[in-house]
């Protein structure tokens, strides 16, 4: 693993909720969960090895209560069995940085080694999730571990609340119908200026 300060640059969202550092290149997706919650994930990419953090995700109390090391175990035993590989999960270790609390999860599957760490705000209301993959004998950065900082009253106000698939495609085709009207408001004032203009010029001529 490479640790080289060249290599790897502090990233924070649009939002400024949280800092971290991560292997330069930084890219992001939009994702949705099982419960067709929206989120964003950043991600990048440094030899063999993956980092990647989710942007703030509102908490409700059934996220609070979520099991990730059985959710993990499961889906490790689930692909284990597909593709005959030994696979192994250590227990939770309770971990905290600034402005946030959480727990790490190490697993191996196969030749592939990879470290999850579920993060919650000081306020208890927006989590994130860091995750990290590499190949044997690989593990994660303290580097992106150790940098991640969350600023929780900015967090809070970046998430109020979740937005749902159908919440995503309403607002998607809400912004349509508005750039739509937007466009055809603006060729009507085009047009209306131009018959204007034409009007004025034709009473010059005739005078």
């Amino acid at each position: 693993m490479n640790d080289d300060d060249n290599d790897w640059t502090k990233f924070s969202p649009p939002t400024g909720e949280f800092s971290i550092m991560m292997p330069k290149g930084v890219s992001e997706a939009t994702t949705f969960n099982d419960k067709n919650i929206r989120f964003l994930e950043y991600y990048s990419d440094e030899d063999n090895e993956h980092y990647k953090i989710s942007q703030g995700i509102h908490l409700g109390k059934d996220d609070k209560n979520a099991n990730t090391y059985e959710r993990i175990s499961k889906g490790l035993e689930r692909t284990a069995e597909k593709k005959v590989l030994s696979f192994k999960i250590e227990k939770p270790v309770k971990i905290q940085g600034k402005g946030w609390t959480g727990e790490r999860i190490d697993s191996s599957i196969g030749d592939t080694n990879s470290t999850t760490v579920k993060a919650v705000s000081t306020t208890g209301d927006v989590g994130y999730t860091l995750d990290f993959t590499g190949l044997q004998g690989a593990r994660m950065s303290d580097m992106f571990l150790n940098s991640f900082e969350v600023k929780p009253e900015i967090a809070s106000k970046a998430h109020p609340d979740a937005m749902s698939l159908q919440d995503y495609a309403e607002s998607k085709k809400y912004g349509s119908w508005v750039l739509g009207a937007l466009i055809l408001f603006m060729l009507i004032a085009f047009v209306v200026v131009k018959i204007y203009t034409q009007t004025g010029m034709n009473k010059l001529l005739k005078k």
